[in-house]
């Protein structure tokens, strides 16, 4: 049975980076952005508390691609749709102990429809629960002292269909005892095999080894994620902690 957890702190953190060089998507160039940090404190039922974090750039556009919005109100999109997920998190968490992917659940449509409001379509208000479930499972695989790979193996954040009932395992009937999976392609044991329509082609062993000599060349050392201040919220000793204005695009901090 997955753990369950409830979420007893959300804090914010944010960071302007330059890059090294600049990148372009479709008609923009962007040569610096702003970068959130999520820093949450979960309870695991029945294993105490730990702590995850995560980060993410505030890609302007990147979410919100409509001509006529700004791009740095896009950004804005983003950090009201941070605020307002961890106001919805943080509601549940008091109603008691969930899973990873249950307090995802609960929460998801109630951000999509206040984003809404706001004019934020689903794609950026999806950003701020997004970047939280990523600190929220680095906080459970901590607990469980697991890694990522194990712990999803596992199913550790407990994910089901209730979001996506057209992968239930009642939507469709199960593969014979005897199915197994196979590429289309050959598989690279198969020694020189290739895929041919007409059937012609024979595999043999490539006796003769290639006489190529790589050099690797040294990348140039990078200075952009280079910071002087402290990251994840911590000033001090002191936890930075969001405060929700009643103003859109609001993202105040305070000891």
């Amino acid at each position: 049975m997955p753990p369950r957890l409830a979420v007893r702190d959300i804090a914010f953190f944010e960071r302007q980076v330059e890059f090294a060089r600049p990148f372009r998507f479709g008609s923009v160039v962007v040569t610096a952005s702003s970068q959130a940090f999520v820093l949450v404190e979960v309870e695991v039922e029945g294993k105490g508390r730990a702590v995850g974090a995560s980060s993410e750039a505030l890609g302007g556009r990147w979410f919100d691609k409509r001509a006529h919005i700004p791009a740095e109100v896009t950004t804005d999109e983003l950090r009201y749709a941070l605020l307002a997920a961890r106001e919805l998190y943080l509601d549940h968490s008091r109603k008691g102990f969930d899973t990873a992917f249950g307090l995802h659940a609960a929460c998801i449509a109630a951000l999509v429809k206040a984003c809404a409001k706001e004019d934020i379509p689903p794609l950026a208000a999806a950003y701020g629960p997004a970047e939280i479930d990523k600190a929220i499972l680095d906080a459970l695989l901590r607990a469980a002292e697991t890694n990522f790979f194990d712990g999803m193996a596992g199913n550790i954040a407990g994910i089901d269909a209730r979001l996506s009932p057209d992968l239930s395992n009642s939507s469709s009937a199960p593969p014979p005892t005897d199915f197994q999976y196979r590429l289309r392609e050959p598989s690279r044991t198969e020694l020189n095999t290739m895929r041919s329509p007409l059937g012609d082609h024979t595999g043999i062993p490539l006796l003769n080894a290639s006489s190529l000599k790589r050099e690797d060349v040294p990348r140039a050392t990078s200075t952009s994620q280079s910071v002087a201040r402290p990251l994840l919220g911590w000033v001090q000793g002191r936890l930075l902690r969001p405060r929700l204005n009643c103003r859109r695009h609001s993202f105040l901090f305070s000891g």
